[in-house]
């Protein structure tokens, strides 16, 4: 498999993971307008900081991810230089 093959092979398996962390994005945005605009009682919102918190740790993640992975394609492919 020649690295182009691999590159789109890579960018298919990587729709439903883009699409989960879009859906991720929408939820927060979600939940802080309504933390913010609506009245909610104080159990509600320590749920809505749980869930906020839970959120930005898989974000945390997901850019930890971003930033390692290229570096393990590229030490894959040059042999471990660069």
């Amino acid at each position: 498999m020649s690295a182009s093959e691999k590159q789109t092979a890579d960018d298919k398996s990587s729709g439903p993971y883009q699409l989960f962390m879009l859906a991720l994005c929408a939820f927060a945005l979600i939940a802080l307008a309504v933390e913010t605009l609506a009245p909610v009682t104080t159990s509600t919102r320590q749920i809505l900081e749980l869930a906020d918190t839970g959120v930005c740790i898989l974000f945390f993640g997901d850019f930890l991810l971003q930033l390692v992975a290229p570096r393990i394609v590229c030490n894959t492919f040059s042999g471990g230089v660069g």
